[in-house]
């Protein structure tokens, strides 16, 4: 494996005196049935922040969520493992289709489209030997069929699928043993069914919250060092002090090579990946928050967000670079891409404003100017629709809302879009 250390140079973007836009996102109910578990529906949902749970086939939208049986109470606290809920959006009208099995979770479900627009559902339970496939019969995604994938022991898993139907799901794996631990790789053809497990690190140490990218580049993936010590840095026993950028042009070869970049590290600092996009030209975006430690335990200053991109369009032939720009926000930020290629940050705290911006040159750190927008809901995640998941491209930036868990939405989840031109 070849690596890399890079050091981050940030210049800070200013989110001074955004510009109000006249208009609002679109927002579109999908369900207000949802567990109130600590599994169920977007009371949970809401930290899998790496993974694809919305996905877009032409006209048609889908969204991924937790659920309970018929025969159980919506708003059942327990058992904490739950099915899932595929929800479908088409001519207007939102209709669910339950997905169960004898392995449930409460862990990172991941939502796939094959290139005829077939739905792929993926989860697995936390240290299990399988991961579970819901695949659908057919394009209507209406019946599904359920089989195993064995990984030998995974968990914290996300994944992304390239527009031939390959998905790559990557998780950590090799047991609980931190000394152990190493990150691993299932490439599956979702048109065949044929499956095979590869290692791409041997961190000794779990790396979780992946965001996984895949597309003719081959296969990007952020991935986050996570440790329980049982010392605090800035306020958590929950230790995220690395980023590791991984890429493997070809997965498929029979012993693929995996580029490694540590994006940045600080033992006296938490930080969490929040997006990696790889856009038309080969050129890799992503998106970072982490706050600093003050020396004894506690949290120093506030939370912090990145923008990196490549300084040059990814390549198996040189290990990339990025520079990084430090930019102003409220509190959380995704990246969006659209059907151009243009990239978008979007950034927001749990209030009913957002901000968004254009990229419009990712090496010098120049955005368009920033646009507020208000909604009708509190915010608390955002699952972008993108490339990823297999999802046809479009001109606005959409995605799925997930509102915070103190409001009386808490239990809701939308269909979410902006119209970047308005």
């Amino acid at each position: 494996m070849r690596n890399a250390l890079l050091l981050v140079v940030g210049c800070t973007i200013l989110l001074s005196t955004p510009l109000l836009a006249d208009a609002k996102p679109h927002l579109e109910l999908i369900t207000d049935r949802s567990g109130a578990s600590e599994a169920c529906g977007p009371v949970a949902i809401r930290w899998g922040f790496m993974c694809t749970i919305g996905a877009r086939f032409e006209d048609r939208v889908y969204a991924l969520n937790f659920t309970r049986t018929p025969d159980t109470a919506w708003d059942a606290q327990t058992p904490i493992e739950a099915p899932l809920a595929l929800w479908s959006r088409h001519s207007g009208k939102w209709t669910s289709v339950l997905l169960d099995g004898p392995k449930r979770t409460y862990q990172t479900p991941t939502l796939l489209l094959s290139p005829d627009g077939r739905a792929n559902v993926f989860t697995v339970h936390p240290f299990d030997s399988t991961i579970q496939w819901f695949r659908a019969d057919d394009a209507s995604n209406t019946k599904f069929t359920r089989s195993e994938i064995d990984i030998g022991w995974g968990s914290y898993m996300s994944g992304a699928i390239d527009r031939k139907g390959e998905a790559a799901l990557v998780y950590w794996t090799n047991g609980p043993d931190y000394k152990q631990s190493k990150l691993g790789c299932t490439l599956l053809d979702t048109i065949t069914g044929k499956s095979r497990n590869l290692i791409v690190d041997s961190p000794g140490a779990p790396y979780c919250y992946n965001h996984v990218f895949f597309d003719q580049t081959g296969v990007h993936i952020l991935s986050t060092r996570s440790e329980v010590a049982d010392f605090n840095i800035a306020d958590s026993r929950n230790h995220y002090t690395d980023l590791h950028y991984y890429h493997c042009a070809n997965p498929n070869a029979a012993e693929p090579k995996w580029q490694q970049v540590v994006v940045v590290q600080n033992e006296r600092a938490r930080f969490q990946t929040r997006a990696n996009l790889v856009d038309p030209s080969g050129r890799v975006h992503l998106l970072y928050q982490y706050v600093l430690d003050d020396g004894h335990g506690k949290t120093a200053g506030g939370l912090k967000m990145v923008y990196a991109a490549s300084r040059e369009p990814i390549s198996s032939e040189h290990v990339p670079e990025f520079v990084s720009h430090e930019i102003e926000s409220p509190g959380e930020a995704r990246l969006f891409m659209t059907k151009e290629g243009a990239i978008y940050i979007v950034t927001y705290d749990t209030s009913n404003t957002l901000q968004y911006a254009k990229v419009l040159d990712p090496v010098a750190g120049k955005f368009s100017d920033w646009k507020t927008l208000e909604t009708d809901v509190t915010f608390n995640r955002l699952f972008p629709i993108d490339a990823r998941s297999g999802s046809t491209p479009s001109d606005e930036l959409a995605a799925i809302l997930i509102p915070a868990i103190n409001i009386p939405e808490k239990n809701n989840m939308y269909y979410f879009t902006i119209d970047p031109a308005q």
